[in-house]
Parts: structure tokens; C-alpha cells; sequence
């Protein structure tokens, strides 16, 4: 699917709610940046929960300020591409997390794979999941490629 000038409204729309309302959130970021850095042993199922809480309501406050005829999603990965939230299904739990459940790999999508090496990653692309088509922008949590834990992709209908 081509970048046109809706998917860069899109797209501008999606950085501006990452960097103002994800980012600069400090207990949202950190809720999801502590499960992702430790996803499996003692505590991980608190930590799940409280990630998935966090991104749940970040969702709920992005998408009442877009309004109803705008949907807005998050979906997030640990570095492997193992999905462990989407806000989009009802279906998120550790023990479906553990089984990879919530939604399929995402380890070969350009976003994903752009956001872990550079930092932030984009694409427009119909939703196997929502079969909407979708603007996408995915923000790596970590510092670097190399402490790098996860991504989360934020995205909104392409029709801006």
C-alpha cells in the first residue's frame, strides 16, 4: 500500500500521540518497559497485568480524544515478535500471551523490525486482524538496538 497524502496525516497524527501521550507518560512507559525487559518468571504475570492495564488505558484516553469515527489501536511485542498485547482483540492474558495466542508473529513486519533497529519504525498496510487499512508507527522500547525489549505499534485507520 503507497504513503499518500492521508497515511502522512496518519502518520504525523500517530507521532504526536506516541510522543505526547506514550512517551511522556512516565508510569505508562514504565508499566509496559518492565514487563517487556523480564516477560517470563517471578512476577511476570503481575507485571503483564499492569502493562496491559497501562496500554488499555492509554488506548481508551487516545481514542475518546479522536472520537468515535477515528480507531485507534495499540499492539505490542516482546523482540522476538511474540505478541503480548492488542488492543484491538479481548483475548489478552499472560497465560494466551504465553501460548501466542494474541495475535500472530509480527518478527518479519517492516514496522516492528524498523522500529528495534532505528527507533521508530512506519507503514500503511491492511490489518490481517481488523482487515482495516492502517496506519502504523511502532516506537522500540529500550535504549538502543541492542537494549532493545519490545515494540509497541500504535496505529489509526488510514483515512485521516
Amino acid at each position: 500500500m503507497s504513503i499518500n497524502a492521508n497515511s502522512n496525516s496518519a502518520l504525523n497524527t500517530l507521532e504526536a500521540i506516541q510522543t505526547n501521550d506514550f512517551v511522556n507518560s512516565f508510569e505508562i512507559y514504565n508499566s509496559v518497559a518492565e514487563f517487556v525487559e523480564a516477560p517470563f518468571g517471578l512476577g511476570a504475570e503481575i507485571r503483564y497485568n499492569k502493562a496491559v492495564l497501562a496500554v488499555q488505558a492509554y488506548t481508551d484516553i487516545v481514542q475518546q480524544r479522536l472520537g468515535s469515527n477515528i480507531v485507534f489501536r495499540n499492539l505490542g511485542t516482546i523482540t522476538d515478535g511474540t505478541v503480548w498485547v492488542d488492543t484491538s482483540k479481548d483475548n489478552n492474558t499472560y497465560e494466551n500471551f504465553l501460548a501466542k495466542r494474541i495475535n500472530e508473529n509480527h518478527n518479519t513486519r517492516p514496522a516492528f523490525m524498523e522500529a528495534l533497529l532505528e527507533g521508530t519504525g512506519f507503514g500503511v498496510k491492511q490489518s490481517s486482524s481488523t482487515r482495516r487499512n492502517e496506519a502504523r508507527r511502532t516506537l522500540r522500547i529500550g535504549a538502543s538496538r541492542i537494549l532493545a525489549f519490545g515494540v509497541l505499534g500504535s496505529s489509526i485507520e488510514n483515512s485521516l
